[in-house]
């Protein structure tokens, strides 16, 4: 099971802002839409992505095109996703764990 974070839900709708402005309704809707799969196979399987302790401890990620998906193993084999974010920030400097 996937549970987004308020900021995750805020960088989806960023990011379908922004493709938005720059690409037209159908390309937001197909590249929002296009995060679905990677959802998907985290809740499948939390150990896809790899590890990232230089940003923070129990802390994942999983690139997807231009973004990095950052997430957490909760209890009940949840994964909750923290952050979608633009793999070209300074990761480790602008991350904030809610």
């Amino acid at each position: 099971m996937i549970e987004l974070s308020q900021e995750a839900d805020r960088d989806l709708e960023n990011i379908f802002d922004y493709t938005l402005e720059q690409h037209g309704a159908s390309q937001a809707i197909t590249y929002v839409s296009s995060f679905d799969r990677p959802l998907v196979e985290l809740s499948e399987n939390p150990l896809l992505g790899r590890d990232r302790p230089e940003i923070r401890a129990g802390l994942r990620s999983l690139s997807h095109r231009h973004h990095i998906i950052f997430y957490r193993q909760v209890e009940n084999g949840k994964v909750r996703i923290l952050r979608i974010l633009h793999g070209a920030r300074d990761l480790p400097r602008n991350f904030e764990v809610p």
